[in-house]
């Protein structure tokens, strides 16, 4: 016998010996679970020299000794169709998408070059679905088939939302010439796909063609991913909340409010109708603390009386900052054709930038495009050519014309000239929807509306509700819109010089998200 460096020790169970291994953890023993860590931590500092197993050893639990892992006892694989697998392949080959895609892995020998990892893997002929549960093939097209369908209908859905919102503007334009008007029809959407699958009849057929859906099991299925698209993201903040408001002697129904709170995130509250003021102030409370205290007061107090069984409200707001702001130094009162004989100064910002902009002969208008920070947001100009070519201009506005306009967008330095502007419209929603053919829901015996209450009366949107905001200045701009439906019982043409937009004459605007039109309106004076 001699006196030997400790590192030619003989480590025992066959152990080898490591001169920077990590601290010691459970994970150096067979795992015996499939959620028990794999591997240690990977140290910062070495821990002190000692005996550890080899590459692709774990220590037996009962023995302490280092042997393979795939000599590990194995652990319980409790999902259907999964089994466990000692050394799996490490590549991707067992999701859904594998088989659909006809994914193959690599062929070299788990275990000499890649680390085994016991796993609870799909038994052969099985794979992985979006909820991590192994499927046969038949399971996974079905899956596919399923999203591809979701796809269609939010497809569907955003063209129809975008048709509905310049079908608002036309009518609002119509009713309110010579005014500045905001609004957001999207707001007015929500609130009416929250009744859209308990009616029936000519209602029902009413709300699908302001949807622009094709039968009522798509109204929840668009609006559930519609509403997930539609989140706010670094520099912009967009929020869009429901609430329904129950009479408390009415209550409504598990089914209604399982719906709402799946679709929409809704949350339900009971008012005591016969207080109309209280009841009133309450929702406008909730209306002000979801649109940063910008719509007040939506809900009157005189259209809540005994007769109302529930008031549906949503709130949305939207606050972006422009991706190249606007310069303070620059903006100065310039002036704005009201029409051909009436000009007014308005304080007017100017800035000169590489903008997405097109003219477009169908319009008859030039479209500018800025970007806010978060660039899936945009506020979109439609400048009329003519002073005087607004109405002309919004009654050729609609999903198909502004797509097109928008995809024929080319980068260009832009010379624009936009006023600042803050406008506050209140509409009587039950008057625009009637104007846009939404009628029977409003029609006591005719609208089709059962289901919502635990107990059904013949229920009707008695009257309907909606404000909006936006201002717009040299950082950008903020919006907020609030939809209330009352549910009751019976009882001259200018010279351009592209690229060069002055925003100088009555102009319609609109702020986007991916496609989707959530604010619209007019500065017209």
């Amino acid at each position: 016998e001699k006196c030997v460096p400790v590192a030619e020790c003989p480590c025992p169970g066959n152990g080898i010996w490591n001169t920077c291994p990590p601290q010691p953890c459970d994970a150096e023993n067979c795992p015996k679970s499939r959620d028990d860590p794999q591997a240690c931590a990977s140290p910062k500092n070495c821990g002190e020299p000692r005996c550890t197993c080899g590459f692709n050893q774990k220590r037996d639990r009962k023995t302490g000794n280092c042997i393979a892992i795939a000599d590990c006892p194995p652990f319980k694989c409790d999902g259907p169709n999964e089994e466990y697998q000692p050394c799996p392949p490490g590549c991707p080959g067992e999701q859904c998408k594998d088989y659909l895609n006809n994914s193959t892995c690599p062929k070299y020998h788990i275990g000499i070059v890649v680390p085994c990892h016991p796993q609870c893997k799909c038994k052969k002929n099985f794979w992985r679905n979006s909820k991590g549960i192994c499927v046969d093939s038949r399971e996974c097209v079905k899956e596919a088939n399923n999203n591809s369908t979701n796809a269609e209908v939010v497809r569907l859905l955003t063209k129809g939302v975008n048709d509905f919102a310049f079908k608002f503007l036309r009518y609002v334009l119509k009713t309110n010439k010579g005014q500045n008007v905001i609004m957001s029809p999207y707001s007015a959407q929500l609130a009416l796909s929250q009744l859209g699958p308990y009616t029936k009849g000519e209602s029902l057929n009413q709300l699908l063609d302001a949807f622009g859906l094709e039968n009522k099991d798509q109204i929840a299925q668009g609006f559930q991913e519609l509403v997930k698209t539609l989140i706010g993201g670094n520099g912009v903040t967009f929020t869009q909340n429901v609430k329904s408001y129950a009479n408390d002697k009415y209550p409504l129904s598990d089914n209604f409010l399982q719906y709402t709170k799946d679709v929409f995130n809704a949350t339900a509250e009971n008012i005591d109708c016969s207080n109309p003021e209280k009841a009133a102030a309450t929702i406008n409370k909730w209306v002000e603390d979801n649109t940063n205290n910008l719509i007040k007061n939506l809900i009157p107090k005189d259209v809540i009386n005994n007769l109302v069984r529930m008031i549906l409200v949503n709130a949305i707001y939207f606050k972006g900052t422009w991706k190249k702001e606007f310069n303070k130094n620059n903006t100065e009162d310039r002036d704005f054709y009201v029409n051909k004989d009436t000009v007014k100064k308005v304080p007017t910002m100017y800035q000169q930038a590489k903008l997405n902009y097109t003219y477009s002969e169908e319009l008859n208008a030039q479209v500018l495009e800025l970007r806010y920070v978060n660039e899936n947001f945009r506020f979109i100009i439609v400048l009329p050519s003519e002073i005087e070519g607004l109405q002309d201009v919004a009654s050729k506005l609609n999903a198909d014309s502004i797509k097109k306009a928008l995809d024929s967008m080319t980068t260009q330095d832009v010379k624009v000239w936009l006023p600042s502007f803050k406008i506050e419209t209140s509409l009587d929603l039950k008057e625009v929807l009637q104007g846009i053919d939404v009628t029977d829901i409003f029609i006591p015996g005719k609208s089709g509306i059962e289901g919502v209450l635990k107990k059904d009366e013949d229920l009707y949107v008695s009257s309907a509700v909606h404000k909006a905001v936006i201002e717009v200045n040299e950082e950008g701009s903020e919006a907020a819109a609030a939809t209330g439906l009352i549910v009751g019982v019976t009882s001259v043409q200018i010279p351009v010089k592209k690229p060069e937009v002055r925003c100088d004459h009555p102009f319609i605007y609109s702020i986007v998200k991916d496609g989707v039109v959530l604010f619209t309106g007019s500065k017209s004076v």
